[in-house]
């Protein structure tokens, strides 16, 4: 019935989220006009009069994803429906909990979600996430060049560009500098300083310390308050006549 009443003509959409919108629109629709056959009455006042023998709704939603046990293997991950899926380097050698929903694949140890992860949807579609490796790149900086978290990881598009537009051949290491940065500076304020050093065009390491100085910089700028001075603001009246006898006196030198 579904089939029929939101899929007749096949919608075309951008999202998910699109198509579910696009779905329960035209299920309400068809609930608020339709009426079948043998009843005289909409489907929309039928439920309203049976809303009342109804029993009520639980009080948690349901859960409809599926858990499963996995082990966090040596290279920090789950796998899932062959997928891999990293996990932070405490976890490696446990047992975890993982809950698998149509768009999110969640870990739990010892009921603590651990990470979450989007699903992937094809056999290679692996879910490395870089800063999970930092410690192991720290200890073998060797690895940083080929490493696979770094050269696949899932990473915001700004990290994601800085390794696209970085020309240096040590830009893996730059990269997981810029990563332990994220140590001691909150997410928002280290993407903003590598979007600003990607606009350059040649970013590096040493610009995005440039563009975080200036931010500290502007901050300590702004916390600065002089009390109890008077600043008189200068008057600049005596200029515009000076200009303008300048004017008047070019005109009559010119006829």
């Amino acid at each position: 019935m579904i089939r029929k009443i939101a899929f007749t003509p096949m919608p075309w959409v951008e999202s998910y989220q699109e198509l579910q919108e696009h779905v329960t629109q035209k299920c309400i629709q068809y609930c608020m006009s339709h009426r079948i056959k043998t009843r005289s009455r909409t489907i929309k006042d039928m439920l309203e009069e049976e809303k009342r023998f109804l029993l009520p709704l639980p009080a948690y939603p349901l859960d409809p994803s599926e858990e499963v046990k996995a082990n966090v293997y040596p290279d920090l991950t789950v796998r899932v429906g062959g997928i891999k899926y990293s996990v932070p380097p405490e976890y490696a050698g446990t047992s975890v909990t993982v809950k698998v929903s149509p768009f999110n694949v969640d870990i739990y140890h010892l009921s603590k979600l651990v990470w979450q992860h989007k699903k992937g949807m094809h056999p290679s579609d692996h879910q490395y996430i870089p800063e999970h490796y930092l410690e192991i790149l720290q200890r073998k900086p060797r690895a940083i060049k080929n490493a696979v978290p770094i050269n696949k990881g899932v990473m915001p598009v700004e990290l994601a560009n800085f390794l696209k537009l970085c020309k240096d051949r040590d830009k893996n290491v730059q990269f997981v500098n810029i990563l332990l940065l994220a140590k001691k500076l909150e997410t928002d304020t280290l993407l903003w300083a590598v979007k600003q050093a990607n606009l350059t065009g040649c970013p590096s390491y040493d610009r995005v310390c440039f563009y975080l100085e200036l931010l500290e910089k502007k901050d300590d700028t702004a916390d600065v308050q002089v009390e109890g001075v008077k600043v008189r603001s200068a008057d600049l009246k005596q200029y515009d006549n000076l200009i303008g006898r300048s004017q008047t006196t070019d005109e009559k030198a010119d006829s």
